[in-house]
């Protein structure tokens, strides 16, 4: 049977303070009955070797105090002094001792019964605001995560926990709110390319004079709207990935791997003449890592700075490399990024323009990847924009026996 914590507490106080009380207890009885044998054998001695004197004192002591009080309760002295002989205050001791045992015995059970029932009632008093605390926690549920536990300005630890778990709903409500934007938004992006091939469907199906060219143009539309919906499923599987997947890990060139990306993405672009520079400080800075990662790390990031740039605007990639860093650098002409926006820009499904990201193709999914693989990798990203100016994205690879691989 499980105990409450308020039983507990009074059951492992009172078993404490019952130990000390029948410690205190059994010394009493102990010293006590050491001190009526001495009593006794102090009788006996002065009665065999004194009678007549014993006696004598004996008659006066009871004299003197009947003379003093007659109601007065007389001392367990008083008593063994009254004795007639040596046996009679044997017996008169024995007496007494059992008397103080019981009385002892008594007393104890009756303060241990008061002590028990003093610590619950106070173990309640205290325990009050942990079980006003846990009834408040147990209206709290997912509809509800908005919902805050009343605090007060103590520090003690009830008023520690409170906070901590107030701390603790602020967390999962902004995670749960997070979490329904992100499938809302996922629900939105794969919805618009199924509706699209459902109405090229539906516009073959109503038309049976439909020509071969117009299923050609159908089938067209359909494919590029599959690979679309192909391509937002990759990144939500990206996004949800955990990392706990062993990568396989390889030595590839950054320069080799920069260049590759932008002869890939210039063709796309190519309407939009966008100048390309490199400022490499080494021919070759090579970097041990998941090859297919990295390459979407970067082609995101180029990505966007063509994808957001200007007509003839210009993009500069740099890779600086030192002894403790590398550090790559994607710096492009664009339309900038807001100061209140760049906080957000890695959250899954956010852009800054919505309409233009539509229009441009975009599903605000790219960025969240590159923040995920860069914490795969352990490398750091920030990003430093201005609207109308451009944007510089930095990536800081840190120089350690995992991530690196020199070649002189």
């Amino acid at each position: 049977m499980k105990l409450s914590l308020r039983w507990r507490i009074t059951l492992l106080t009172g078993m404490i303070i019952l130990l000390a009380a029948v410690s205190l207890t059994v010394l009493s009885m102990y010293n006590a009955n050491n001190t009526f044998s001495m009593i006794t054998d102090h009788y006996q001695i002065n009665t065999v070797q004194e009678p007549s004197i014993t006696t004598t004192n004996v008659a006066l002591s009871s004299m003197s105090a009947t003379a003093k009080t007659d109601s007065a309760p007389k001392s367990s002295v008083n008593i063994i002094a009254e004795a007639k002989d040596a046996k009679d205050a044997n017996a008169i001791t024995v007496t007494i001792k059992r008397q103080f045992n019981i009385t002892s015995l008594i007393y104890l059970a009756v303060v241990s019964l008061c002590s028990m029932i003093l610590i619950y009632w106070a173990a309640g008093k205290a325990l009050k605001p942990v079980h006003t605390l846990n009834q408040a926690v147990l209206t709290i549920t997912a509809n509800n995560l908005h919902q805050r536990l009343a605090e007060n300005d103590s520090t003690d630890e009830i008023s520690s926990l409170t906070k901590s778990f107030n701390i603790m709903l602020n967390r999962l409500h902004e995670a749960f709110l997070k979490q329904k934007c992100f499938s809302s938004s996922a629900a939105h992006e794969l919805k618009t390319p199924l509706a699209i091939i459902k109405t090229n469907l539906q516009v073959l199906e109503l038309a049976p004079e439909a020509t071969i060219s117009d299923y050609q143009a159908a089938f067209t539309i359909t494919k590029r709207t599959v690979d679309r919906l192909t391509a937002v499923v990759d990144d939500l599987l990206m996004l949800v990935t955990d990392g706990s997947d062993e990568l396989e890990m390889e030595i590839i060139s950054l320069n080799a791997l920069l260049y590759a990306i932008v002869h890939e993405l210039t063709v796309v672009y190519d309407a939009k003449n966008i100048i390309v520079s490199y400022d490499f400080n080494k021919a070759e800075t090579f970097v041990l890592c998941n090859n297919n990662l990295a390459y979407r790390f970067f082609y995101n990031l180029i990505e966007n700075s063509m994808k957001y740039n200007r007509q003839n605007g210009k993009i500069v990639l740099s890779i600086k490399e030192d002894n403790q860093t590398i550090t790559v650098v994607v710096a492009d002409s664009g339309i900038g990024i807001p100061a209140e926006a760049l906080s957000a820009i890695w959250d899954a499904f956010y852009c800054v323009d919505p309409s233009r990201s539509r229009r441009l193709g975009g599903a605000g999914l790219g960025l969240s990847i590159v923040k995920i693989i860069a914490e795969q990798f352990g490398w750091i990203i920030t990003v430093e924009s201005q609207p109308d100016v451009g944007t510089r994205f930095t990536t800081t690879i840190p120089k350690t026996t995992d991530t690196l691989y020199d070649i002189d």
